[in-house]
């Protein structure tokens, strides 16, 4: 049976939930400052600055408009995508999970956090399939299906949702490593609490 975050998935090309662009957006903004994310908005080629600037909470964003955002954004802050896309995306998930999310999930256990990372993915990604499993004692593995080429841009970012999940959730020490499948990717989780 679907839940409701697969019936309204577009098909075709990758694209994300602007909910989450947005509040990365913001991420951003606090690390880099507002003019440089400006700047790198108004460098875009203008057919791109036009998308960007019509994103809202509710529409799916393409992948690749968002990973050229968000390179021009790093490339305007002459920071690497590797160091600064990580900071910024757990800034956005925090805020995006950081209502009544945050005390539900202080209260769960460590499983049911990694029982639930699926759906959260599926209502963030129009495409690929997550599945995860808790190892025990402050470990879990996330496989990413059905999205071979995934960009390096959206593993940090995936990789950089899954920390800022079990940070939200009061886990500490949170190491997330990622490789590449033919399918995919794999994503190692470790933690203590």
């Amino acid at each position: 049976m679907l839940d409701a975050s697969e019936i309204d998935r577009p098909k075709g090309e990758p694209r994300i939930r602007g909910a989450i662009v947005l509040n990365n957006l913001v991420g951003f903004e606090d690390i880099v400052g507002v003019d440089v994310v400006r700047r790198a908005l108004a460098g875009l080629p203008p057919e791109l600055v036009h998308e960007a600037s019509a994103v809202v909470p509710v529409a799916w964003v393409r992948a690749d408009l968002v990973d050229s955002l968000f390179a021009a954004i790093a490339h305007a802050a002459r920071r690497e995508p590797e160091d600064l896309f990580p900071e910024a995306i757990e800034r956005g998930v925090y805020r995006t999970l950081h209502t009544v999310w945050r005390a539900l999930m202080h209260l769960s256990s460590d499983a049911a956090i990694v029982k639930r990372t699926p759906a959260l993915f599926a209502r963030t990604y129009s495409c690929g399939r997550l599945e995860a499993r808790f190892l025990g004692d402050g470990a879990a593995e996330a496989e990413l299906f059905e999205w071979p080429g995934v960009s390096r841009f959206r593993m940090l970012a995936i990789a950089a949702g899954v920390r800022a999940v079990l940070r939200v959730a009061g886990r500490e020490t949170v190491l997330v490593r990622s490789e590449r499948t033919a399918d995919g990717a794999r994503f190692r989780a470790s933690w203590s609490r």
